[in-house]
């Protein structure tokens, strides 16, 4: 039987392509997926509902995040008012309860797991692929409302998925290659114009020198024009 409580990890190569996460309810699914996944050279961390998802991202970055849109959990209402709090408020408002469901205990499925980690500081980042068995526009609509990056019905055509994970991890590369690289250009500018302003400073300085001993000069200029008359009467 599936243990609910286990967090599994699956691996075929000392290095990776990525690390995912997979989300995945139905325990067949999960496995299937993660051997394939694992198979084609991903690092494949299994994870049986929404809460564990949210949990381990909080110590934990993966490169892309794969979810079961039919992935239903529970999550109990925070009691303190910190950013996570605001952040579940916000998908709770976004998915009406039913009234057999409490303020206590809210249920969820993986659309509302996707919009909760697009809303997380940790986790806002990471691209996510919602896995559905609909075809329909609704559900992909859905899952752009979501802001989902992807979505793919299930079963997948593994080499269509592989393909579809590498172009969205090229993607993410290239973003992060384009900050690293606005965010050394800014540190250059910024480092030119603190030494423009040095510059700006010493010359400043340096004329200040200059008026200053040309204030003197001219004070003496005129001590000695006025000695020189007073000598002259003499």
């Amino acid at each position: 039987m599936f243990e609910s409580n286990e967090t599994e990890v699956v691996s075929s190569r000392n290095e990776p392509l990525a690390t995912l996460f997979l989300a995945e309810s139905n325990p067949e699914d999960l496995r299937t997926l993660a051997s394939a996944l694992t198979t084609v050279g991903y690092n494949v961390i299994k994870l049986i509902d929404g809460q564990q998802v949210l949990s381990l991202v909080d110590t934990f970055v993966p490169d892309l995040i794969l979810v079961d849109s039919q992935l239903a959990y529970s999550l109990q209402t925070p009691s303190s008012t910190t950013e996570s709090s605001a952040v579940w408020g916000t998908a709770m408002r976004q998915e009406p309860m039913s009234p057999h469901q409490s303020q206590a205990n809210v249920l969820f499925d993986g659309f509302a797991l996707c919009r909760m980690l697009s809303q997380e500081v940790n986790a806002m980042q990471i691209p996510i692929i919602l896995l559905g068995v609909s075809d329909s526009s609704e559900a992909r609509l859905k899952s752009l409302q979501a802001n989902a990056w992807h979505y793919v019905v299930k079963p997948p055509a593994i080499a269509e998925l592989h393909l579809q994970i590498q172009n969205i991890l090229n993607r993410t590369k290239g973003n992060r290659l384009l900050q690293e690289q606005s965010r050394r250009f800014e540190e250059r500018a910024a480092r030119h114009e603190e030494e423009l302003q040095t510059e700006r400073a010493k010359r400043r300085r340096s004329e200040e020198r200059i008026s200053r001993l040309m204030e003197t000069i001219q004070v003496q200029n005129q001590q000695l024009q006025l000695l020189t008359a007073m000598t002259l009467q003499h």
